[in-house]
């Protein structure tokens, strides 16, 4: 009983951390801003177009969820460059970032929400 206890006590615990563990392929908005200051890193938004233009981060390109690969591949031509992509909520960057991936991409980060920039 005494080991249940415990083990609940420990869970409790770690599942309370302020800062949430990420994925891998995950990146937090410090890092991804300093990538960026490095160079040599394409900053991607997801969202639609007209999401895009109400607002982005500034660098950033816009390939909206759905674009042909083709396309994708005319305007990310080097595989190797560094991809960080980010959408609104989190979701539409995850899928995109694992087909980039899929596509052949090396060095793909997920930012997820736009607003992990700032954060």
């Amino acid at each position: 009983m005494k080991i249940i206890v415990l083990f609940l006590c420990i869970l409790l615990v770690t599942g309370c951390n302020e800062k949430e563990t990420l994925s891998e392929g995950q990146i937090t908005g410090e890092q991804a801003q300093a990538y960026v200051e490095e160079g040599n890193t394409k900053l991607v938004d997801v969202r639609t177009d007209v999401e895009f233009d109400e607002g982005h981060i500034d660098g950033a390109i816009s390939i909206p969820m759905g674009t042909p690969k083709v396309m994708i591949e005319r305007m990310l031509k080097d595989k190797e460059e560094r991809i960080i992509v980010y959408c609104r909520s989190g979701n539409r960057s995850h899928t995109f970032a694992n087909e980039l991936k899929e596509m052949g991409y090396t060095n793909v980060y997920d930012l997820g929400a736009m607003d992990n920039w700032n954060s």
